[in-house]
């Protein structure tokens, strides 16, 4: 089945916007949503919701095409195959081991490991992954 895959960047406010993946199935705006859900304390899992209404959601969000696709089912598979970020930020609870968190992974970072892994399979056009930036 052909399709197309997006980016929809959710509207944070005051902390950084969320990104899904979105693979339309019915008209432009029903269909596979991919995400890493979560947050930096707990870590992030990967959510495919289907039949995702784009255009009932009461999160502000905007859609940035990325890529055609021919293979749907391959494209999920990578995504769930697709290593989610970890924990990498402490409560100020936390009483264990002071090991350095290095970096402060998230849904974004996601993301692009995803589009990484498709381009790197042909799953998507080369320079996909280039068409993103992650917020600092």
């Amino acid at each position: 089945m052909t399709s197309s895959i997006s980016l929809i960047i959710y509207n944070g406010g005051l902390f950084k916007d969320h990104w899904s993946l979105f693979i339309p199935t019915i008209g432009e705006d029903i269909g596979y949503r991919l995400h890493a859900t979560g947050d930096l304390r707990t870590g992030f899992e990967f959510e495919l919701i289907e039949r995702y209404d784009l255009e009932n959601t009461n999160r502000r969000h905007t859609k940035q095409f990325l890529s055609e696709i021919t293979d749907v089912d391959r494209v999920i598979q990578v995504a769930r195959q697709t290593p989610t970020p970890g924990p990498s930020l402490r409560s100020t609870s936390y009483d264990g081991p002071k090991v350095r968190l290095y970096q402060q992974r998230n849904c974004q970072d996601w993301v692009i490991d995803v589009l990484e892994a498709l381009e790197s399979e042909e799953l998507v056009q080369a320079g996909t992954r280039s068409q993103v930036k992650t917020q600092s």
